[in-house]
């Protein structure tokens, strides 16, 4: 199977990768703040609704301290885990 061409969302050539590689992203986890400014911010996007205090708690304690992208994905996984996100 010949190497697939891959693009970025904004159509910007990322070059032949074999299949099963993964495309480097442009993941933009926000601009920087806290964690619970982060945490806000996801889930202002992801579930546009309030959600309860101690699951907001929850998230910002899977932060951490990291404000950076990891730190960002992994809290995104989690919100998309949430009953409340599936209910959108």
């Amino acid at each position: 199977m010949p190497a697939l061409q891959r693009f970025s969302p904004r159509g910007i050539d990322r070059g032949d990768l074999p299949p099963n590689v993964a495309a480097p992203t442009d993941f933009d986890p926000g601009s920087a703040g806290s964690p619970q400014d982060l945490v806000d911010l996801w889930v202002k996007r992801l579930i546009q609704r309030p959600i309860d205090a101690d699951k907001k708690q929850v998230l910002v304690e899977a932060m951490g301290d990291g404000t950076d992208a990891n730190s960002v994905r992994k809290v995104v996984q989690l919100i998309v885990s949430m009953p409340e996100y599936q209910l959108c």
